[in-house]
């Protein structure tokens, strides 16, 4: 470990300054815009024009041939923006008319963008897009650019064409935003892409092996006059859900009347206080079902509103497979009765964020505690520092988790890293109770690379946390044992970006990857090995490539993964199994993929193939099939395949109600799963739920069906 960590100190060492220092203004004018995407109004007329964006991709050298033109500035109310994009066709490409999806609203339609760093020091932001129909995004930002596209706020925007010229207006309300007065110098990036002709840019340059979001690459603006205090400081959210279950198997049902209530203080700009009471979550959407063939846990994001603000501070305490806090564990047993969360800086270079969540008691399980303290520190535009503090207490029954982390970014965005460590403690035992985790990127245009090591130990307990591969399932006896285990790897790629090529965007030359798995005696577990010899992306965005694997296993439980009973023996297992696929130009109303799997597994065969074909009749509709068999044959312990096929529609009504339907099907689950949705957006963030739920097993004999209906109105003061 520590020669791990010395090597790490070494390459972050290696940071040389390659900053633009030039600093733009964002004038204070005491007056308003009517966002109506037309631009007329007096003030945008006596305003400078920002432009000279630069193309980011597919080529991220020179000026981009057609040009963006923004005018800024603010009222200590709204942030405006006012944009003209100079397109060479009339027409709009898009993708979607749902509101928050990132691909279809940011990647694959056209849409102008703006990133807004508050502390310009690119530890955490704002996302905000419009595409060329009116559809908005909006996202957090956390340390090494984690979007949170569940997170949301009111903003406003309008976007209207000229033959050509296409024009978005834009306001956000700065009480949307973390900031304080005295640093007004924020990292700000603008982008535009183009997806008719594949053409994305970027005000500030970016290279085009980093997204056009990343923290990294902004612009410093000045704004003159910040507020020391925000205008409206309360937002309400109050709610009432109407719900009637009924369970087919057991023949009962239940309904459910359910008010709800929930809120956010703006104690400073920077500085927010968050808080439910009796939440009802049936509004989410529902989970995208999987076939999972690992002996291991998945997890799924989160998307319950209550958790989402400042959320990079809490969910980013460890490894992506070791960490001690995860929010979809609260409420999981029993519902939520309330919570409460401040989060949000305290100074221009501290972040706090303390949350409190007790749930219900029932005759079956008590109710549970849970409270997290984490504390966020600057140490300079290179490091950050995170110490936190996880309590779960039921009754006299406690689960402590105490640690804290590093992370670097290296000035010329190179190197990038992080060193996290914690510990667990219960009412049983304080030893054996460690979660260790080291890694460290390299990004430039041709190479990449990245390294980590993560070391948990048999008596880290996280009850709100994810930490899968601590826990050993043997199906034989249908216990869980815990073992400590050190699992590393790393990957490198080399691309080559041919210079004249008219339809080739890159060719990778190879991709290597390892994941290993040593036990507490630093015995070989498990290693995977990917290498992908081959694979081409085509400027028209396109991509076609080949894969071979290899995995061993020295397994020490039975498993049962055809569930037949018949298991695979403990005894160790080395197999290799290769891939090969395309996708098709994902910007077309017509597109697919494809991918087909096969080889060994275990003592046995595996045939694996994957399809998704969908289609976009837009400004109305956009339908999806996708179908994956995993087809195994293990010889005398059987074969048996299992089967996911999913239908989605969205039908759009406008840009503010759409109706949704997901049908699944999923043998490995022996569950068949329908669910509708409708949901009307009447003012902003004020919303109208209907959902209709219904499953089956595999032979579509009902196992239970539900409704829920919910109203809720978001008032500001």
């Amino acid at each position: 470990m520590k020669q791990i960590l010395f090597t790490i100190l070494c390459f972050w060492s290696l940071g040389i300054q390659a900053q633009d220092s030039e600093v733009m203004t964002i004038p204070y004018l005491e007056v308003t815009a009517k966002i109506d995407g037309v631009l007329d109004d007096q003030v945008w007329e006596n305003l400078s024009v920002i432009s000279g964006f630069y193309n980011q991709f597919p080529n991220d050298e020179g000026l981009a041939d057609n040009q963006t033109e923004l005018k800024i500035f603010h009222n200590k109310k709204f942030l405006y923006i006012g944009v003209l994009y100079r397109d060479a066709e009339e027409r709009n490409n898009i993708a979607s008319l749902k509101r928050d999806i990132y691909d279809d609203i940011i990647s694959i339609s056209d849409c102008f963008g703006i990133v807004l760093d508050p502390y310009n020091e690119g530890n955490n932001g704002y996302l905000f897009g419009v595409n060329a129909s009116g559809v908005q995004y909006d996202a957090l930002m956390g340390n090494i650019n984690q979007l949170n596209s569940s997170w949301s706020t009111v903003w406003y925007s309008e976007v209207s064409k000229n033959g050509k010229n296409k024009y978005y207006e834009i306001a956000i309300p700065l009480n949307a935003i973390n900031f304080k007065a005295e640093k007004n110098i924020w990292g700000i990036q603008f982008f535009t892409n183009d997806t008719k002709q594949v053409q994305f840019s970027t005000l500030a340059q970016s290279p085009r092996n980093f997204a056009q979001y990343d923290l990294r690459f902004t612009k410093k603006f000045r704004l003159e006059n910040l507020p020391e205090k925000v205008t409206q400081k309360f937002s309400l959210l109050p709610s009432v859900s109407i719900n009637y279950a009924e369970d087919k198997i057991a023949e009962t049902s239940n309904r459910q009347f359910i008010p709800s209530l929930d809120g956010q203080y703006a104690i400073t700009p920077s500085l927010r206080l968050d808080a439910t009471i009796n939440p009802d979550f049936s509004q989410v959407e529902v989970d995208q079902q999987v076939t999972n063939l690992s002996r291991f846990a998945i997890n799924f994001p989160e998307r319950r509103k209550f958790f989402l603000e400042n959320s990079d501070l809490f969910n980013n305490l460890g490894s992506y497979f070791g960490n001690p806090f995860n929010s979809r564990r609260i409420g999981s047993e029993t519902d939520i009765l309330f919570g409460g969360k401040v989060s949000g800086n305290i100074g221009t270079k501290t972040r706090i964020g303390l949350l409190n969540v007790q749930t219900k008691e029932t005759e079956e399980i008590k109710g549970k505690n849970y409270s997290v303290l984490v504390g966020q520190q600057n140490l300079s535009n290179l490091f950050n520092a995170t110490i936190f503090m996880i309590n779960t207490q039921q009754g006299k029954l406690y689960n402590r988790i105490g640690g804290g982390g590093f992370n670097y970014k290296s000035k010329n965005n190179v190197w990038s890293g992080e060193v996290k460590a914690s510990q667990a403690f219960t009412n049983e035992t304080n030893k054996k109770n460690g979660n260790y985790f080291a890694e460290v990127f390299y990004q430039k245009r041709k190479w990449n690379a990245s390294a980590f090591v993560n070391k948990i130990e048999k008596n880290y307990i996280a009850e709100t946390g994810f930490i899968p591969f601590l826990y050993n399932y043997d199906a034989s006896t249908g216990t869980t044992i815990r073992e400590s285990y050190t699992r590393t790897g790393g990957d490198v790629q080399l691309k080559h970006f041919p210079e004249n090529s008219k339809h080739i965007d890159w060719i990778r030359r190879f991709w290597l990857e390892n994941r290993t798995t040593l036990d507490a005696n630093n015995q070989l577990k498990d290693y995977f090995l990917f290498l992908s010899p081959f694979a081409i992306r085509f400027k028209n965005r396109s991509y076609v490539y080949a894969v071979v694997m290899n995995q061993y296993d020295n397994l020490q439980y039975n498993f049962d993964v055809l569930q037949n009973g018949n298991y695979i023996q403990p005894g160790e297992y080395n197999f290799t199994y290769g891939r090969t696929g395309y996708w098709s130009p994902n910007n077309r109303k017509f597109y697919f993929a494809t991918k087909f799997e096969f080889g060994q597994f275990y003592n046995g065969f595996r045939i694996n193939p994957f399809g998704r074909i969908s289609y976009r009749m837009l400004p109305r509709a956009v339908f999806s099939i996708i179908y994956e068999m995993n087809d195994i044959n293990l010889g005398e312990l059987g074969r048996k395949s299992f089967h996911l096929a999913k239908f989605s529609s969205e039908v759009y009504l406008n840009n503010r109600m759409n109706w949704t339907t997901y049908l699944q099907y999923n043998t490995q689950q022996n569950n068949f799963n329908i669910n509708s949705r409708f949901q009307w957006e009447y003012k902003p963030l004020s919303y109208i739920y209907f959902v209709f739920s219904n499953n089956f097993d595999n032979n579509l004999n009902p196992k239970d069906w539900g409704v829920s209906f919910k109203i809720n109105r978001r008032f500001d003061f």
